[in-house]
């Protein structure tokens, strides 16, 4: 995607929660955010768009 300069990165979250996993569900929530986020940063030079779903 940088060689062309353009294109879109998506990753999305579940909302399920599985009983007694609550921690484990928080932590993998906030790894894709983070990795969205620095995604974002990284290869927003590139005119490449990172996005992140996360309903719930």
């Amino acid at each position: 995607m940088s060689d062309t300069r353009r294109g879109s990165q998506c990753g999305a979250q579940c909302v399920v929660l599985i009983t007694g996993a609550a921690s484990a569900t928080a932590a993998a929530k906030a790894a894709l955010e983070s990795l969205a986020r620095t995604a974002a940063a990284e290869l927003a030079p590139h005119g490449v768009t990172v996005n992140c779903v996360a309903p719930g």
